[in-house]
């Protein structure tokens, strides 16, 4: 399965630094921003880790991560307000 993160430029260099495994794809963008590829059996295992990123990471795919990260936020956002 392929999940695709896009990260801002605020946390371009934690992101270099973190050790994503030899089937990632990381591509830094003109923009600032970071494109993040995975190749991984599930995204369950990878939900805590992208929920640490906060605001600062977007999941472009799957849809069904996708999903479920919103909830996540939209979830935390009712409890702060």
């Amino acid at each position: 399965m392929r999940v695709e993160l896009f990260f801002s430029p605020a946390v371009r260099d934690r992101v270099r630094e973190v050790p994503l495994g030899s089937t990632a794809d990381c591509q830094l963008l003109a923009s600032g921003h970071t494109r993040v590829c995975l190749t991984v059996g599930g995204w369950k295992e990878l939900v805590p880790w992208i929920l640490g990123w906060g605001g600062e990471v977007e999941v472009l795919g799957p849809p069904d991560l996708r999903t479920h990260i919103a909830a996540a936020h939209r979830k935390g956002q009712a409890l702060y307000g």
